[in-house]
């Protein structure tokens, strides 16, 4: 579970966005003067935190980045895996990369931490989303909500 928690958290979060079809959210601020995105998590209807280590509330995580290492540090909901996506390509990266497998691999974490056995489970919620990643350009840049890019 450290690897959720340590650099590849985008993954979990996706696996629960796809699976229980709950919101994508992170934690960004700036970081030695650049862009930075701190924590990947999802957010349930009711509006937690989902990460590795369960169920929180979300100003919890920004108090906790604020607390290690003194960031100042903002919730941005994101828009969906597209998001997560853009975020993990290209030179200046924001995540970790991501891959299908990655995210399959973390469905299994994600069973985990909700406390759910999806083979002896009948109630379990049949996924919510699935498929490839969306495909976007290596070249597509994040916008983070609410701020427009310039390009058309």
């Amino acid at each position: 579970m450290s690897d959720y928690m340590m650099g590849d958290c985008h993954h979990l979060a996706v696996a629960f966005h796809r699976y229980y079809g709950f919101d994508l959210a992170c934690v960004a601020g700036m970081h030695g003067g650049a862009p930075a995105v701190f924590h990947v998590f999802a957010l349930d209807p009711d509006g937690n935190a989902w990460d590795a280590r369960g169920s929180h509330a979300p100003s919890d995580l920004v108090d906790e980045q604020e607390a290690m290492d003194g960031s100042r540090t903002w919730i941005v909901r994101l828009s969906g895996e597209a998001d997560v996506w853009r975020m993990s390509r290209g030179d200046d990266a924001l995540l970790n990369p991501i891959s299908v497998e990655q995210v399959e691999d973390a469905l299994d974490t994600a069973f985990e931490v909700l406390g759910r056995d999806p083979d002896h489970d009948p109630d379990l919620s049949p996924p919510k989303a699935g498929g490839p990643l969306p495909d976007v350009s290596e070249g597509a840049a994040w916008v983070p909500a609410g701020r427009r890019s310039k390009d058309p």
